[in-house]
């Protein structure tokens, strides 16, 4: 079974403008969506996050902030560390979102919902993965990108913590690389 989204031709239409309007054109579409409704468990360092996209703004890509209301905290404090002015989709319905986001080339994301809409537009994810186990929320048979994930002694793979809240030192979010991320980016942008 395969996850799809319809999508419009008014919503493709309404994405076109969204794009066009906020330049973001014209290179490969790298949607990143830092948040997390879950908890800050799962939630990457947003210089960790500023590091790499700078790096593929300066390859050449387009770099689009996605992020939820409630997660707007989240989604400054990666364009404070990036110290550059990435376009948010804030005010962006969820019919043009959809269109945003086929197009997209990649989409960097912890494991959190626009990881699931970008699988099912058929879009390539890069998740950055800790106290999850991918088990329960991936779709290997369709799920293009890479999870990246690493065992720590405090959550091995057999056993994810599954916490909110990290109660010691977050060490399986700490432990995934700039550039590891910045590499599966690039893979797929090919």
């Amino acid at each position: 079974l395969r996850p799809t989204l319809p999508i419009s031709q008014d919503e493709r239409a309404r994405a076109s403008a969204f794009l066009s309007d906020n330049d973001l054109l014209g290179g490969p579409l790298v949607i990143c969506a830092p948040g997390g409704a879950f908890g800050p468990s799962k939630l990457w360092a947003f210089e960790r996050y500023a590091r790499v996209l700078n790096a593929l703004a300066d390859e050449g890509a387009k770099v689009l902030i996605s992020h939820a209301p409630n997660e707007t905290p989240e989604a400054e404090a990666v364009l404070k560390e990036a110290g550059r002015r990435y376009p948010t989709i804030a005010g962006l319905d969820l019919g043009a979102l959809k269109g945003v986001y086929e197009q997209a080339a990649v989409v960097l994301t912890n494991d959190t919902g626009p990881r699931h809409i970008a699988v099912a537009l058929g879009r390539p994810v890069i998740c950055v993965m800790g106290p999850n186990d991918p088990r329960y929320t991936a779709l290997p048979q369709v799920e293009r990108g890479e999870v990246i994930r690493e065992a720590v002694d405090c959550s091995p793979y057999s056993w994810p913590c599954q916490l909110k809240e990290c109660p010691i030192d977050h060490r399986c979010m700490e432990a995934i690389t700039v550039e590891r991320v910045l590499e599966a980016c690039r893979r797929e942008l090919g």
